[in-house]
């Protein structure tokens, strides 16, 4: 568990996938806010602050790339991580400004480890 709560966003317009690491980041002791889409997570970060946000890559409206440029223009510190069923555009997404890309299915504590990592840096 963290020394202190993180608060992460996470966006993902597949509801079982946003329940499915809320629950995986809650066990670890992470905050969680979630969206279903990238023009809501951008919303929500103006508002607010996170320690780290999550972004699938696919997603309706504005994707995760759209989303990642703006964040990172606003806030370049806070780590992002993609997330996304193509295992051929990480090399694409690192070279974007994402911090970390992990493919889907997310399995085992690969989120929770690549989480971890990006905080410690911080």
């Amino acid at each position: 568990m963290p020394d202190q709560q993180y608060h992460i966003l996470y966006a993902e317009d597949e509801i079982s996938n946003r329940e499915l690491l809320e629950i995986k980041l809650n066990k670890a002791g992470f905050a969680f806010t979630g969206a279903r889409d990238g023009q809501q997570a951008w919303d929500i970060f103006q508002k607010n602050h996170f320690d780290l946000v999550i972004l699938d890559h696919y997603m309706p409206g504005m994707d995760g790339l759209d989303v990642a440029k703006l964040i990172k223009a606003k806030s370049p510190q806070t780590p992002i991580i993609s997330i996304t069923s193509n295992d051929n555009l990480t090399k694409t997404l690192l070279a974007a400004g994402y911090d970390a890309v992990l493919i889907k299915p997310i399995r085992g504590n690969s989120v929770v480890e690549t989480i971890n990592k990006l905080l410690v840096k911080k």
